[in-house]
């Protein structure tokens, strides 16, 4: 205990079990603010799923009713409703571009919650950004290209 004192007097940080025991703390508010969101967005997804399966009224896009034109999110929900119903071929019809890069989507959420819980950080990276950017890019083509095939 005086070791600790002392080592924290001269160097300015904690040292041994209470600083463990501090960021083992930190991880697990850390660790159920991610399961109550997670939690959180699949209860939001099967409550509309039940609504739509139910009312067969769906969320209609903004963009394609004041344009007539599809934006790049044009079909998620039909999307997860095939993927809800194992259907791969309707789901990649109905968006594509989403069904590609789902996977990946997920994967990176995975990545991202684990960098979250383990250090706190919150902010993107350079080459995130970039990656993000091409992305954004990739879908305004996307829906171009979806838009002159009809």
């Amino acid at each position: 205990m005086l070791y600790n004192f002392l080592a924290f007097c001269v160097n300015g940080k904690m040292v041994g079990s209470m600083e463990e025991e501090r960021i083992s703390a930190e991880r697990t508010i850390r660790r159920r603010y991610v399961r109550r969101t997670v939690a959180e967005i699949l209860a939001i997804g099967a409550a509309y799923y039940l609504f739509i399966s139910i009312t067969h009224l769906g969320i209609p896009c903004p963009v394609k009713l004041l344009t007539g034109y599809s934006c790049p999110g044009c079909g998620i929900s039909h999307l997860f409703l095939s993927l809800a119903k194992f259907d791969l071929a309707g789901a990649f019809s109905a968006n594509p571009f989403v069904f590609v890069l789902l996977p990946f989507a997920l994967l990176y959420a995975f990545y991202r919650a684990h960098v979250y819980v383990k250090n706190g950080v919150t902010e993107f990276s350079i080459a995130e950004t970039a990656v993000f950017t091409i992305l954004l890019i990739a879908a305004v083509l996307f829906a171009v290209l979806r838009n002159l095939n009809g």
